[in-house]
């Protein structure tokens, strides 16, 4: 979609970091790459939520590679172009 990371709204309840976790986790599983921060202190959450895990980044990596191979399934599912465009993000 245009090479746009879409980004997930504003909490306005600048220093209640539960709800803004909560929001963001929410985001992040829906497939938001980002979250505006309003607050300072609302930057430290957004980095630890949307950072890929170590895990996260091996498997696109394993993706990727399985792509340059023309392999279609990864531990038993399937990979499509949707999958390695996630990978390459």
């Amino acid at each position: 979609l245009a090479g746009v990371s879409a980004v997930d709204e504003a909490v306005v309840a600048v220093r209640d970091d539960a709800a803004f976790r909560a929001d963001a986790e929410q985001g992040r599983a829906i497939g938001y790459a980002g979250k505006i921060c309003l607050h300072p202190n609302q930057v430290r959450l957004a980095h630890e939520i949307f950072t890929p895990s170590a895990a996260e980044v091996e498997h696109a990596r394993e993706v990727l590679t399985a792509a340059e191979r023309g392999v279609g399934v990864i531990d038993g599912q399937m990979v499509d172009a949707a999958h390695v465009r996630m990978a390459e993000a």
